[in-house]
Formats: C-alpha cells, sequence, structure tokens
C-alpha cells in the first residue's frame, strides 16, 4: 500500500517508526515507562514542544546503561513526528557504518544527509571509543552537532559520557552544546534489572 508524504501522517504507526529508524525494541518507548530523572523535563519538554522545536532546543542525556536514556530521545521523537516533524534515530557507530558504506536512506537521501536535516535526530550511545576513531570521531560529532545547531534542528544525543570526561579530553563539544542542549543526569534505577529477573524467571529462576 502506498504511504501518503510523511509530513501528512502524524500516527507512529509501524510504518512511522520504521521511518524514523526506531529499534523494534523500543516501539513501545512511552513517557510512563521513563526513569524519575527524565520525566519532569521531558513532561515539560513536550508539553512546550513547538517553542523548544523552533528555537533548536535538545536534549544532554548521560548516566551510566539502563537508565532510561535511548527510550528519553524516543519519546521525544515519536512526539515530535506526531505533531507533524520529520525525524531519524540512530546510534554513533550505525551511522558510521553508513557513512563508510555510503548507505542510502530513501532514493533521495542518504543516511548522513538524513541525520544532518531531519527536525529531530536522535544521537544515540556516545562512547569514549569514539572520541579517536578514524573514521567519524568525535570531532566528526562535534561537525555535525555544529551543523545541525546553525539550521536550528533539534538533536537529543545520548551518552555514558560523563561532563567531567568531555572536558578533560574533548572540551569544546561542551561549547557547541552550550545553548541548545538540556543536560540530563540520568543516574538513577537501572531498567535492565528488570530484564534480567525476567528472563531469570522464564528460566525457572
Amino acid at each position: 500500500m502506498t504511504r501518503p508524504p510523511e509530513e501528512q501522517r502524524a500516527v507512529c504507526d509501524p510504518w512511522a517508526l520504521r521511518r524514523l529508524n526506531v529499534p523494534d525494541r523500543l516501539w513501545g518507548a512511552s513517557f510512563n515507562g521513563l526513569s524519575k530523572p527524565l520525566r519532569e523535563p521531558i513532561k515539560r519538554y513536550c508539553n512546550n514542544l513547538p517553542d523548544f522545536l523552533g528555537q533548536g532546543i535538545g536534549f544532554w542525556f548521560f548516566g551510566p546503561a539502563g537508565t532510561g536514556k535511548t527510550a528519553g530521545g524516543v519519546v521525544v521523537l515519536k512526539a515530535a513526528w506526531e505533531r507533524y516533524k520529520t525525524g531519524y534515530f540512530t546510534t554513533v557507530k550505525d551511522l558510521r557504518a553508513s557513512i563508510k558504506e555510503e548507505a542510502s536512506y530513501d532514493s533521495s537521501q542518504s543516511v548522513m544527509d538524513r541525520a544532518r536535516t531531519v527536525d529531530v535526530l536522535v544521537l544515540d550511545d556516545l562512547a569514549v571509543d569514539d572520541f579517536k576513531h578514524f573514521h567519524f570521531g568525535i570531532g566528526d560529532v562535534e561537525h555535525l552537532l555544529n551543523s545541525r545547531s546553525m539550521r536550528g534542528k533539534t538533536t537529543i544525543l545520548s551518552t555514558r559520557v560523563t561532563p567531567n570526561v568531555f572536558r578533560e579530553e574533548y572540551p569544546s563539544i561542551l561549547d557547541t552544546m552550550r545553548g541548545t542542549f538540556h543536560a540530563v543526569n540520568c543516574e538513577g534505577y537501572d531498567h535492565k534489572q528488570d530484564a534480567a529477573a525476567k528472563i531469570k524467571t522464564m528460566f525457572g529462576g
């Protein structure tokens, strides 16, 4: 079945989630499932979405694995789509692979072009080992963030890297993010504990 152009659709059905490149396991991400540190800032953001998106203001989620950073980005991405905004989800490593392979998003755009131009980009899982990577390292990440900021586009960045590490290893990226990113420390409950307990129960543990 032929789908109407994305700007004419506002329901996050499976077609939309694939268009956004959201991983299957995160299709059900919702506000009610977010960890406590994320709920208030994301609620405030989504309640004033046109103002924040209009100014290109996004989030910088940092903290340990399992604290809901990625889910928080997907919740914002889905909320933007439902207000007729374009979006894309990718990890830093997947974007690097797409660049090396010169992968296409669709017949009119490369994946990198999509990442540069969508209204909302979720750039997930920036890690310390990305800092000095030859292909799409931290300098390239900074260039992408700055390019999107100059276009007035919104980016949601998630990482386990703390602000102190950024200051020590690559301080200029903090200057790039200043003024267009709201930093949220996501330390708190580890949702992966629930998943581990569920698997253990399935095996009779």
